[in-house]
């Protein structure tokens, strides 16, 4: 095998080590046995998340609802519409954006029950 040849299967077997770890860090969402929707966001450009929860009740209310996530010490809060949340109850897929609250930056959330 000449240097050329190495590289380029190096280089493969570089991108199948690094990026499924950076692909399982995208936002994600956690069903518990109670019902409740525990969401974490998309990282941001400096690599941290939140996380905020919809319980049971508030997904049965249907209503809309306003949260405020955790983390990093900053909030965002995250506006769940009425439509919005009965699409979530369905098995659907809504995305939110956590508002900017002075930090500079938003976060990206994707609700859907698992």
């Amino acid at each position: 095998m000449n240097r050329r040849q190495f590289l380029k299967k190096s280089a493969g077997l570089t991108l199948l080590v690094i990026l499924p770890p950076l692909l399982t860090r995208c936002g994600k969402q956690t069903q518990g046995s109670s019902g409740d929707l525990t969401v974490t966001s998309d990282p941001d450009a400096t690599g941290h998340t939140h996380s905020f929860t919809i319980t049971a009740a508030e997904l049965a209310a249907g209503a809309g609802i306003a949260k405020n996530d955790s983390g990093s010490g900053h909030i965002h809060v995250i506006t769940v519409t009425a439509g919005e949340m009965a699409s979530i109850a369905a098995g659907g897929t809504v995305t939110a954006t956590g508002s900017n609250n002075g930090s500079g930056h938003t976060h990206t959330y994707t609700l859907k029950k698992s």
